[in-house]
């Protein structure tokens, strides 16, 4: 196959750094591949996306060592005019790229830079909208699109250039499950049409089903570079550098390691799985005490609420009916996750919680208190709220002034505040970045910096609305162990999230909405076990959640939830060899 990017001896240290953000890098693609670059957050991920486009030669400075060549061209000599129709970057905040408030005007942008022709950009502009699956959008107003329609039109005013290699950076990560869909198939079609595509991610099942290679990078030096099958087969080597392979695979690499069984391949997906039922019913049988130990452990019993939600309507400014009559109650220690597509009135629910919002119609208690005549500051002494995008929560000059604000409006003195604010910031790895500016640090360590903000004030209920975007599986792990021990130590945890592996992970209870009603409330296996309702609305269960159907007479018609949850606490232990 035709190389289409070589990268030799390739080096490189931002500007006022001391430490280096790519280190000797050798990389050769090929026209056509599909190459997905993961690894832990600060790996140097972006980085490589960015001296692929030439953006950090041009943009960013610092000193470098090596070369790029991207179609023959070298990329730190060549200018971004003069690249752009090679390569174009989708960018991991998208909507940064969006600047026309028209579709087609944004779409149009490019390729009007570019000197075309009118019915040139025309074309243009409709082929690119057509093959994203947005044609008939050319006048919607850019902001009323969903996240999954932006992240799709930004994908459309790159492929308005034409180029002949497309960078993604982590493009599934601030979708819900039915936007992952929908840009998966998209990504699909474009590998089917022989475009080059680099995918930087960190959701490996998804990466299964695009990718033909994969690249792994930690401390800025690539570590791993082989095909999908043989990279996600090392499944302890990935843990440990901070990649969650797909359940099924990881289940399999358990069942062959601690059974003693030569496999010819480690499954990706649920139909390759289905290749070792019958060493997976041989385990299950084997386990039936341990798994029922395992399943009562998920449940937690109360009769004390402490958030009342009597038929609520909330209708925005625009007319748009966000809530319709919702009812629900939340028990106090609960851990419950809200979960539905985007547009499903999750967010808009939560803010009532914290008074945020005031009901249309309707009534919310907290404690008692009716939200809409209780102010905000006085409810934040019950419950806190960690935004979806942390940058809406932060303000201060550095850290320690940011998680210490909400302490000041307490009245507490200098010590006990100095206190806490060095508690949550241990709570949630950030010692040492006292000093720091909120606003320069990544966006992982931006919502630590939010939630650690909330821990300080010690509030009752804690509400985290999609925790775990952007994390690598240490920071994901990291971030649901505080909300687990908050949990156990009596706190309620309302999750706000699409990632369903967490949702079966860590939920005891899940309430699953749909164009602003309740559609399921209860256990999260009862929830789970309806996977008809589940996919009808656009979610995929997780992988494990699969298997439980497949395998229901093995296992007595219970739902398994995750792979801890079947093989025992130990799971992180005893899976690996030595």
């Amino acid at each position: 196959m035709k190389e289409i990017i070589r990268i030799v001896d390739f080096t490189y240290k931002y500007p006022k750094s001391t430490k280096l953000a790519l280190r000797n890098i050798n990389l050769s693609i090929s026209e056509g591949e599909v190459v997905a670059i993961m690894g832990p957050n600060g790996a140097g991920k972006t980085t490589l996306c960015y001296a692929v486009t030439g953006l950090l030669f041009h943009f960013f400075g610092g000193e470098y060592q090596g070369n790029i060549y991207v179609m023959g061209k070298s990329v730190p000599e060549t200018q971004i005019y003069d690249l752009i129709q090679d390569v174009g970057i989708v960018f991991q905040e998208y909507e940064n790229q969006i600047i026309g408030s028209i579709v087609k005007d944004d779409v149009s942008f490019g390729p009007s830079n570019l000197g075309l022709e009118p019915e040139e950009i025309k074309r243009r502009v409709n082929k690119a909208l057509e093959k994203v699956g947005l044609k008939g959008y050319e006048n919607r107003e850019t902001y009323t699109l969903s996240g999954g329609e932006k992240q799709r039109l930004a994908l459309a005013g790159i492929l308005a250039l034409k180029p002949k290699i497309i960078v993604l950076d982590e493009p599934l990560s601030q979708l819900d499950p039915k936007g992952r869909l929908e840009l998966t198939r998209v990504l699909k079609e474009l590998k089917e049409e022989g475009h080059t595509i680099i995918l930087v991610e960190h959701r490996c099942e998804e990466v299964a089903e695009i990718a033909d290679r994969v690249i792994v990078l930690r401390n800025g030096a690539i570590i791993l570079d082989g095909d999908v099958r043989e990279v996600f087969s090392r499944v302890d080597e990935l843990k440990k550098i901070g990649i969650k392979p797909p359940q099924v695979t990881e289940l399999l690499y358990y069942l062959s390691v601690n059974m003693n069984l030569t496999l010819d391949k480690l499954p990706l997906s649920i139909s390759e799985a289905k290749e070792y039922i019958k060493y997976i019913k041989e385990f299950f049988s084997k386990k039936q005490v341990d798994i029922k130990f395992s399943l009562e452990k998920r449940s937690i019993q109360t009769d004390k609420f402490i958030i009342e939600v009597n038929d609520l309507w909330y209708t925005y400014s625009n007319g748009v009916k966000a809530l319709k009559g919702v009812s629900l109650k939340i028990y106090e220690g609960e851990f419950v996750a809200i979960i539905g597509q985007n547009g499903s009135g999750k967010t808009t629910l939560v803010k009532h919680f914290v008074g945020l919002l005031k009901p249309t119609q309707g009534v919310v208690r907290v404690y008692g208190l009716e939200t809409w005549k209780t102010s905000i500051a006085k409810l934040a002494k019950y419950v806190g709220l960690v935004f979806q995008n942390p940058d809406y929560q932060l303000f201060a000059n550095s850290v320690k002034d940011e998680v210490a604000f909400g302490l000041r409006n307490l009245g507490l003195s200098a010590s006990e505040i100095k206190e806490r604010v060095k508690e949550a910031l241990r709570q949630v790895g950030l010692e040492g970045y006292e000093d720091k500016s909120p606003l320069l640090l990544s966006k992982s360590e931006k919502q630590k910096v939010a939630l650690a903000s909330i821990l300080a004030r010690d509030p009752q209920i804690i509400i985290v609305d999609e925790p775990t975007t952007g994390q690598d599986y240490h920071g994901v792990r990291n971030i649901m162990k505080i909300l687990s021990k908050l949990n156990r130590q009596g706190k309620t945890i309302i999750m706000v999230t699409h990632d369903m592996n967490i949702v079966a992970e860590y939920a005891q209870r899940v309430i699953l909405l749909h164009q602003g009603r309740i559609v399921l409330d209860g256990p999260s296996r009862e929830v789970f076990s309806r996977i008809d309702i589940l996919e009808e609305i656009g979610l995929r269960p997780p992988q494990i959640v699969y298997l439980s159907h497949l395998l229901k007479d093995s296992l007595k018609g219970e739902i398994i939830l995750s792979i801890e949850d079947l093989i025992g606490e130990d799971y992180e232990r005893v899976s690996t060899k030595g």
